[in-house]
């Protein structure tokens, strides 16, 4: 908790001040100004075990004082009908008990919920289709290091973003299965006559034939034994193999603007966001000039209209700071 004289101090400091012939401005207590920044520390295939993994640091001014997220993200095969549902994409935040002591409460759920209706559209990206009837699944998993510096939803979707950036999506091959008659045509025009006990064995099993580099199945229909039509091989086993997202430029950028009587500002320490009456949480696509979601948080107070599009209006240092942060998620 904040004492009166820091509360106080933190207040007036985001206030602007009247110079003699100058424009009024606002000078923080750690010396930025109201659109400034952090640096940002990014480091990406942090995780083996992951299709793509980050680690997010930001760093203040004063030493050990962080914010750090890691982020693993994990492709699993699902039975899902791409064409109607797209593919899953799901997160889940996970913060350690540790990390607790800079948070006033567990923002595990909230921030689940959060980057779910963030992030949850690329699953319409083609890339995670492997059949008509089945898709990758992708598993969002973000775990919270440290609190200490504030603007952890900023942080974690920067690690998130980098994570997607270092994703490596297994390639497939489709396949077609069919219950054909006992006797089997081969590639070579070759024919096979089964007995009717071979022919009952494999009809048991579900595959009587199976179809390399032919047009495959269409989705849903089956053999006459009633055997799915559609399954895959996989290309590569290599985990250092594999495609990346093409159109990186769909993987949303996100950033806050936290609300503080009527200043709006960018990137609020621990200390900050304890005074901040609210925050408004803006995702971007398509280099900052695609507005795609806007959710309130905090709930101290409500955001008027006339609030909120001057929230919205103040894009063009937010496309900076988009600008900042893809090439961080270069680097």
């Amino acid at each position: 908790m904040l004492s009166k004289t820091e509360a106080s101090y933190l207040s007036e400091s985001i206030k602007p001040t009247n110079t003699a012939g100058q424009t009024a401005k606002s000078l923080r207590a750690d010396g930025r100004g109201l659109f400034s920044f952090r640096p940002i520390n990014i480091i990406t295939g942090v995780s083996a075990q992951s299709n793509g993994s980050a680690r997010a640091q930001l760093f203040t001014s004063s030493s050990g004082v962080v914010t750090d997220v890691l982020v693993g993200c994990k492709l699993e095969v699902e039975e899902r009908d791409f064409s109607t549902m797209g593919a899953r994409v799901e997160c889940t935040v996970e913060c350690p008990p540790a990390t607790l002591n800079a948070l006033s409460s567990d923002p595990s759920s909230l921030y689940t919920s959060y980057l779910n209706s963030i992030f949850s559209p690329l699953g319409s990206s083609k890339q995670l289709r492997i059949s008509s009837t089945q898709t990758w699944s992708l598993y969002i998993d973000a775990i919270v290091l440290s609190a200490s510096g504030g603007s952890l939803m900023d942080v974690m979707c920067l690690a998130i973003r980098a994570a997607l950036s270092d994703l490596k999506i297994p390639k497939t091959k489709e396949l077609g299965f069919q219950i054909q008659k006992p006797t089997l045509p081969l590639i070579d025009g070759m024919q096979i006559d089964v007995s009717p006990e071979k022919e009952e064995v494999m009809e048991r099993a579900g595959i009587t034939g199976l179809l390399h580099s032919r047009k495959p199945l269409a989705s849903g229909r089956r053999g006459p034994g009633g055997g799915k039509g559609i399954n895959f091989e996989l290309q590569d086993t290599d985990g250092n193999l594999g495609d990346r997202l093409i159109n990186k430029d769909e993987i949303p950028v996100v950033v806050t603007i936290n609300v503080l009587g009527d200043q709006l500002f960018l990137d609020a320490t621990l200390e900050e966001e304890m005074l901040t009456a609210s925050r408004v949480i803006l995702t971007y696509v398509a280099s900052g000039t695609k507005l795609t979601n806007v959710i309130q948080s905090g709930n101290k107070s409500e955001i008027g209209f006339d609030c909120l599009k001057r929230i919205i209006m103040v894009c063009p240092p937010v496309s900076s700071f988009n600008t900042h942060l893809k090439q961080a998620s270069a680097s």
